[in-house]
């Protein structure tokens, strides 16, 4: 009986030990079970927002909706024809902006104080900021041109850009996901150091397929970096892998927009001819721009030699930039015959203004008292009376004057 107690007894042991290792196991799996689903959870919780957009803007929304048609500042029915003639103050001796050496045509006044679409660049992703035909009424913001829509999460760690199939060189060939791919590589190694520097942020680009590309930056967070990549001007791989193209300094480059270079004379002056079958006419960032069909940039070493240039008749419009020359020079024999017409248009765009900026953070001007001290000092009025002809505004704001709005004139004020 003792043995078979002691047999029950070690069986029952057995049993109840199966049974504990078994609650055991069953603990284990629902730990492990809860800890998977938890991690879930977070991964779900912690996966960024991916957004959706025709455009980007650094500081509010778009002020154009997905389906405007066309900008508020141009006249979409404006009459398309003609020549114009124009003045540029300097010399020029490539028209290839992508060399990191010699001048290209962009970089010369007033060319780079206005853009009308013919600067010789290569079309970018998207148009509004940079150097590529920035909009007239926002302060930060770009719409699709060679990219149809973007794609980018809240943290701003990478973008995705969805290309236009309807894009076309030139030569007629389509601009693909590679091109953009060649043109990053190409412009961050090879190219000017502003390419370089603006494409820091940019780890690495990931072609997705033919007409998607994303670039992923080094850091998360900048809203700014989006735009480095937006700004990329979009090269063709097929031309640009002819080594022989980066040492041909005034062979006009292959390109993708509104006009193309079809006359040189070294030095003196480039003409540019509107193409017929522009692939991106009728997008409504481009509707109502570019209308001339022939514009000549002539190019001058000095500005007094440019107005000589004008008063004989050599260019059609002149953009005065002395106070004092358009107060009391323009009484030649044209404005008296009226066969010049003297205009004075304000301009409603916002553009760049040079200036001495203060280090506030240090002293002595983190001291409100003294900054204003220092504007106590400058006597503007008497300035802009004496010498400038009553022609400026004095600012009291780094920003334009609409973007103070509704507010106190001492709250806008940046003393």
């Amino acid at each position: 009986m003792a043995t078979i107690r002691s047999h029950h007894q070690i069986f029952h042991l057995v049993d109840q030990g199966a049974v504990l290792k078994q609650k055991h196991l069953t603990l284990l799996f629902i730990i492990i079970t809860t800890v998977i689903s938890l991690h879930s959870v977070r991964a779900v919780e912690k996966a960024p927002i991916v957004n959706k957009y025709h455009g980007l803007s650094r500081f509010d929304d778009l002020k154009y909706p997905e389906d405007f048609q066309h900008f508020n500042y141009v006249n979409p029915n404006a009459p398309k024809g003609g020549k114009i003639k124009i003045a540029a103050i300097g010399i020029f001796d490539t028209l290839n902006p992508y060399m990191q050496t010699g001048t290209h045509i962009s970089q010369i006044p007033p060319l780079n104080f206005f853009s009308l679409g013919f600067l010789g660049l290569n079309e970018p992703l998207m148009m509004g900021t940079g150097a590529y035909s920035p909009t007239g009424d926002e302060s930060k913001s770009a719409y699709g041109l060679i990219a149809e829509s973007v794609e980018y999460p809240d943290d701003n760690q990478w973008i995705t850009f969805n290309l236009r199939p309807e894009a076309r060189f030139h030569d007629g060939k389509p601009i693909t996901a590679d091109d953009v791919e060649f043109s990053f590589n190409y412009l961050k190694k090879k190219g000017p150091i502003r390419y370089q520097v603006q494409l820091k942020p940019v780890d690495r680009v990931e072609v997705l397929d033919k007409y998607k590309i994303r670039f992923h930056f080094s850091e998360y967070g900048n809203r700014d970096q989006l735009f480095c990549a937006a700004e990329l001007p979009v090269l063709p791989a097929h031309y640009w892998n002819n080594q022989h193209n980066e040492k041909s300094k005034l062979t006009p480059p292959l390109g993708s927009g509104p006009y193309k270079i079809t006359h040189v004379e070294p030095g003196s002056s480039v003409t540019f001819t509107r193409v017929d079958d522009y692939w991106g006419k009728e997008l409504s960032i481009n509707r109502g721009k570019y209308n001339f069909d022939q514009i000549t940039v002539y190019f001058y070493q000095d500005i007094t030699i440019a107005f000589e240039a004008f008063k004989a008749g050599i260019l059609t419009i002149y953009f005065e930039p002395i106070s004092k020359n358009w107060a009391k020079a323009y009484n030649f024999p044209g404005i008296s015959s009226r066969k010049i017409k003297k205009v004075e248009i304000p301009t409603k765009m916002i553009i760049g203004s040079p200036m001495i900026v203060f280090n506030t953070r240090r002293a002595p001007f983190e001291d409100i008292r003294v900054r204003e001290a220092l504007g106590y000092l400058l006597d503007f009025e008497w300035s802009n009376r004496t010498l400038f002809e009553g022609s400026y505004i004095r600012a009291n704001s780094y920003f334009p004057p609409k973007s103070c709005k509704g507010s106190s004139i001492r709250s806008c004020n940046i003393l």
